[in-house]
């Protein structure tokens, strides 16, 4: 799909954007539902992950019900403490804090739990530059601002993968 024009209002550039490839027959829900469908119960495990590494907030999913309830991640701008406007002074705040899924998690995969804490524990620093390399000079951050996120990314991928470990031997995050 073509995003280049107008958008909600806002004027959209060619190339690369914040969108995603649309999810057809899908119900948006704010709960995790349905880990016995489709691979769900691995796709919980990295809900779980993503929103404790990243800080999430303001949690909600797709359900793709042509697709056997497969969930889908979406709408991530409230991901980062302070939200959708973050700031260096936010990250330092929070570096420490656990931020585990405020809703119970049931139905996951263990061994994925394990897969993925062993994937943050493997990730390095210049991993993480390299997706931050990605975001367009255009973009309104900073060099600086990337660099905390950088640091904040790097600092809590082994708690948290500490964290997700416990959660499969059967405890609270």
């Amino acid at each position: 799909m073509d995003l280049e024009g107008q958008w909600y209002g806002e004027q959209m550039d060619a190339g690369l954007a914040s969108a995603s490839l649309e999810v057809t027959g899908v119900l948006e829900s704010r709960s995790l539902e349905h880990s016995s469908d489709d691979d769900n119960e691995r796709r919980h495990a990295g809900v779980a992950a993503l929103y404790d590494w990243c800080y999430g907030g303001d949690p909600q999913w797709l359900y793709q019900t042509t697709r056997a309830n497969t969930i889908w991640s979406h709408d991530h701008g409230m991901y980062f403490p302070g939200a959708h406007v973050w700031t260096a002074q936010h990250l330092v705040a929070e570096v420490e804090a656990p931020h585990p899924l405020p809703m119970p998690l049931t139905g996951v995969s263990v061994a994925e739990l394990h897969r993925l804490a062993d994937a943050l524990e493997a990730l390095a620093l210049d991993d993480i530059g390299g997706v931050l390399n990605w975001v367009p000079a255009t973009w309104p951050i900073d060099d600086d601002d990337l660099r905390y996120l950088g640091w904040f990314l790097d600092e809590r991928r082994l708690p948290t993968a500490g964290r997700l470990r416990t959660l499969a031997a059967g405890g609270a995050p």
